[in-house]
């Protein structure tokens, strides 16, 4: 039960952190039709830490980001975030 609290107090979180500085900053356009920029790392680590976590490691995938952080009771997540809007669209908990 505390397990399922605390993720979902995680999910409904995770908004902003100390930025990771890094040449990814750039801003790429996914669907050039759409012309939606996507969010730059700094931005996304800034989500993930707002929400409580300590940011280790942001990565840009093919479908957006892969966010690799820390909880207060030292659990690991990994975390796949929409690069639009910043959603997490999933989150593993590594053991």
């Amino acid at each position: 039960m505390r397990k399922t609290l605390i993720l979902s107090a995680i999910t409904v979180c995770l908004t902003s952190a100390p930025a990771l500085a890094s040449s990814d900053d750039a801003r790429p356009r996914p669907n050039a039709a759409l012309d939606t920029p996507w969010m730059t790392v700094s931005e996304v680590a800034d989500l993930v830490t707002a929400r409580g976590l300590v940011v280790h490691e942001v990565e840009r995938e093919g479908y957006g980001y892969e966010v690799d952080a820390v909880d207060a009771d030292g659990r690991r997540f990994e975390l796949r975030v929409d690069p639009i809007t910043g959603t997490i669209l999933e989150q593993e908990i590594d053991d």
